[in-house]
């Protein structure tokens, strides 16, 4: 039985992270001897390891960055993993590290993004990547990134798209009122585009909107402050919420009528997915793999995420549809997910990674 160990900061509420567990829940249940460590203290999505009897260790040791690398060199010595799956850029870049200074193991870096900028931390990242088996993005946009800038890499390119667990996401019959309710979920970060959507809201107000908004996620953030600060000084409180974390999603998905995601950049967004297995419509930016799964009036609408105008409108087009055209959406969403959002696709995509 081969012995795996991913590898994650922490275990917050964030998209990667439900992926990351999901991960090591699939591999458990396909027969691996799988572990996770993280080296920050936050347990949100603990309780899923738990459910699934997957290890679980918080690694404190490896918090400090300057001994970050010696530590878990050190524990992954004493773990002595055949595979290790690094998620998000420090623990890629670190584990990357680790093996050029000899450690043998087989080493997956998971990509969860798009990369915007290349500096000279992107090039060392990705010059690093040389000492990896194989790098994973998670959204088509970034493995094209990659192709065309550190072509190097293509031998050791393979995009696996997140996965939903379409049983556990599954749809169920709501009442639904005159008025439209909107969910957003999402770490209040400036990547999500927040004050210009707020701008947005403001004028779907104005020109009489029926529309309230719910937004889930961490807003315990600098950016957080500004966007609450903003909703007062619009007037729009009574519009928007900000609810903060949510352990059940999959009930907010449920008693939503629709899926706002106005960011300006995502990786492969885990919300849009568990939201379509939900049934619910999608309004979304036209930014990286977004057009993918998203079919503007077939299951949803696109919108320019620099433009308020054109925001505002692609939420007043999908709340002047008629309630069959969006339950059709919702229908077309559904069905859509469980062909793309395979989780048996997803872990076999890694066990042959692993394997190889």
């Amino acid at each position: 039985m081969k012995k795996i160990l991913c590898i994650i900061e922490g275990l917050g509420s964030g998209g990667a992270e439900r992926q990351l567990v999901g991960l090591a829940s699939l591999l458990k249940r396909s027969g691996y001897d799988v572990s996770v460590l993280t080296y920050f203290p936050d347990s949100f999505y603990k309780h899923v390891l738990d459910e699934a009897e997957v290890p679980y260790e918080y690694y404190a040791k490896a918090q400090n960055k300057t001994r970050r690398i010696f530590a878990l060199r050190k524990r992954i010595k004493q773990i002595a993993p055949d595979t290790v799956i690094a998620y998000m850029e420090t623990e890629a870049v670190v584990s990357c590290i680790i093996r050029l200074t000899g450690l043998k193991f087989n080493l997956i870096v998971s990509e969860r993004n798009t990369t915007q900028t290349i500096g000279l931390k992107e090039r060392i990242r990705f010059f690093l990547y040389r000492w990896a088996n194989w790098v994973v993005p998670n959204s088509y946009m970034q493995e094209n990134f990659l192709l065309s800038n550190f072509g190097y890499l293509k031998p050791k390119i393979r995009t696996i798209t997140n996965f939903v667990d379409t049983v556990f996401f599954s749809t169920i019959e709501a009442e639904r009122s005159g008025t439209c309710k909107m969910l957003c979920v999402g770490r209040m970060t400036a990547q999500k585009n927040i004050l210009r959507f707020l701008d947005a809201v403001k004028r779907l107000k104005e020109q009489g909107a029926a529309l309230t908004i719910d937004w889930v996620g961490n807003n315990r953030t600098e950016y957080a402050k500004e966007c609450m600060a903003k909703t007062n000084e619009l007037g729009i409180g009574d519009v928007i919420c900000f609810l903060g974390e949510k352990s059940d999603i999959r009930a907010e998905y449920q008693s939503h009528d629709v899926l706002c995601l106005p960011s300006l950049y995502e990786g492969f967004p885990n919300v849009i997915c568990e939201a379509m297995s939900c049934g619910l419509p999608i309004v979304c930016s036209n930014v990286c793999d977004n057009p993918r799964i998203v079919l503007s009036e077939d299951n949803g609408f696109l919108f320019d995420p620099t433009d308020v105008d054109a925001m505002a409108d692609a939420i007043k087009k999908f709340i002047s549809l008629d309630d069959e055209k969006k339950k059709q959406m919702g229908y077309n969403n559904r069905v859509r997910a469980v062909d793309l959002f395979s989780p048996l696709k997803f872990i076999n995509s890694y066990i042959s990674l692993i394997e190889q």
